[in-house]
Protein backbone atom coordinates (compact mmCIF):
# COMPACT_ATOMS: atom_id res chain seq x y z
CA UNK A 1 0.00 0.00 0.00
CA UNK A 2 2.75 2.48 0.88
CA UNK A 3 4.40 2.03 -2.51
CA UNK A 4 1.23 3.22 -4.27
CA UNK A 5 1.01 6.32 -2.07
CA UNK A 6 4.71 7.11 -2.52
CA UNK A 7 4.36 7.18 -6.31
CA UNK A 8 1.27 9.36 -6.67
CA UNK A 9 0.16 12.87 -5.80
CA UNK A 10 -3.05 14.85 -5.97
CA UNK A 11 -3.55 16.47 -9.36
CA UNK A 12 -2.02 13.67 -11.43
CA UNK A 13 -3.85 12.63 -14.60
CA UNK A 14 -5.03 9.08 -15.19
CA UNK A 15 -2.18 8.71 -17.69
CA UNK A 16 0.36 9.88 -15.07
CA UNK A 17 -0.98 7.33 -12.59
CA UNK A 18 -0.87 4.47 -15.10
CA UNK A 19 2.68 5.46 -16.05
CA UNK A 20 3.72 5.39 -12.37
CA UNK A 21 1.77 2.30 -11.24
CA UNK A 22 0.86 0.35 -14.37
CA UNK A 23 -2.69 -0.53 -15.38
CA UNK A 24 -5.26 -0.60 -12.56
CA UNK A 25 -6.54 -3.91 -11.20
CA UNK A 26 -10.10 -2.66 -11.69
CA UNK A 27 -11.97 0.51 -12.69
CA UNK A 28 -15.41 1.82 -11.91
CA UNK A 29 -17.88 4.63 -11.50
CA UNK A 30 -18.88 5.45 -15.05
CA UNK A 31 -22.16 6.94 -16.18
CA UNK A 32 -23.87 7.89 -19.42
CA UNK A 33 -22.54 11.41 -19.04
CA UNK A 34 -19.03 10.43 -17.91
CA UNK A 35 -17.78 7.35 -19.77
CA UNK A 36 -14.24 7.57 -18.41
CA UNK A 37 -13.88 5.67 -15.10
CA UNK A 38 -13.68 7.94 -12.05
CA UNK A 39 -12.14 5.25 -9.83
CA UNK A 40 -9.01 3.19 -10.45
CA UNK A 41 -8.36 0.38 -7.99
CA UNK A 42 -4.89 -0.88 -7.09
CA UNK A 43 -5.22 -3.71 -4.59
CA UNK A 44 -7.16 -2.31 -1.65
CA UNK A 45 -6.54 1.32 -2.62
CA UNK A 46 -9.03 3.30 -4.68
CA UNK A 47 -7.84 6.34 -6.58
CA UNK A 48 -10.67 8.81 -7.21
CA UNK A 49 -10.51 11.17 -10.18
CA UNK A 50 -12.68 14.05 -11.29
CA UNK A 51 -15.35 12.42 -13.48
CA UNK A 52 -14.60 14.13 -16.78
CA UNK A 53 -12.12 12.65 -19.24
CA UNK A 54 -9.30 15.06 -18.39
CA UNK A 55 -10.03 14.86 -14.67
CA UNK A 56 -7.23 14.90 -12.12
CA UNK A 57 -6.63 12.68 -9.10
CA UNK A 58 -8.55 14.07 -6.12
CA UNK A 59 -8.35 11.33 -3.46
CA UNK A 60 -6.70 8.05 -2.48
CA UNK A 61 -8.95 5.93 -0.29
CA UNK A 62 -9.03 2.54 1.41
CA UNK A 63 -10.95 0.75 4.16
CA UNK A 64 -9.76 -0.95 7.34
CA UNK A 65 -10.81 -4.44 8.44
CA UNK A 66 -14.05 -3.00 9.88
CA UNK A 67 -14.88 -1.30 6.54
CA UNK A 68 -14.23 2.16 7.98
CA UNK A 69 -13.12 4.53 5.25
CA UNK A 70 -9.59 5.93 5.42
CA UNK A 71 -8.54 8.82 3.19
CA UNK A 72 -4.85 8.42 2.37
CA UNK A 73 -4.45 11.54 0.20
CA UNK A 74 -6.81 14.42 -0.50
Amino acid sequence: MCRVIELIRIGMTREDVVEALGPPDDVGCTSRKYRTPAIYKYGEIELHFEPWKTGKLIRAYTEDEHRNGIVLLE
